[in-house]
């Protein structure tokens, strides 16, 4: 998604973007494999972290469901599993909340009812649908940061997973590096 929002309106990236859209993929390598507990960790920091999470585009209720479904996330991370009742009710709770709800709003609460699936199935389809349900709502919260903000959200996002899943810190790739490179 940040490739595309950096691309120019002909579909290609700039010199300066590619070299973003590298440094942001490098960030990503050999984080695929990882325990559970990563996942439900991240879950419940892309649910809740003040820097990138959804919760900060919606208030009063949906705020309450959003923080319910992380806490349950972050249970599982550290090897509790709540009673899938519990689920179920905080499932209940954000469909009801997000029924009422229009725009960034309901995309955010949309992620952590979706959230609640991550409980005991195959988790690559349902992260997609949680994490692509997060994208669309900081996309129409700040519609008009445009790419800036995606890619903030982005950065976040990756150091959170690296960091759960105790991976080091990956090299950054700049402009400087790639123009170095090309000159050999």
């Amino acid at each position: 998604m940040c490739k595309d929002l950096l691309a120019g309106p002909d579909g290609y990236l700039s010199s300066e973007d590619s070299v973003l859209a590298l440094e942001l993929g490098r960030q990503t390598v050999g984080t695929a494999d990882v325990a559970d507990s990563v996942i439900h960790g991240w879950v419940a920091e892309l649910l809740t972290n003040p820097a990138w999470g959804v919760v900060q585009y919606v208030e009063n209720a949906a705020v309450a469901a959003i923080f319910d479904i992380a806490n349950l996330h972050r249970m599982l991370a550290l090897g509790e599993m709540p009673p899938i009742f519990v689920w179920d009710s905080a499932d209940r709770a954000a469909r009801t909340v997000s029924a009422a709800l229009s725009g960034a709003k309901v995309y955010a609460v949309r992620a952590a009812y979706q959230a609640t699936a991550l409980v005991n199935i195959e988790h690559s389809a349902t992260l997609d649908a949680v994490t692509g349900n997060a994208l669309r709502a900081h996309t129409l919260a700040t519609e008009d940061t445009g790419a800036a903000r995606i890619v903030k959200v982005t950065r976040h996002a990756i150091r959170s997973w690296r960091r759960l899943a105790q991976l080091d810190d990956p090299c950054y790739i700049d402009l400087a590096s790639v123009g170095s490179a090309c000159d050999t």
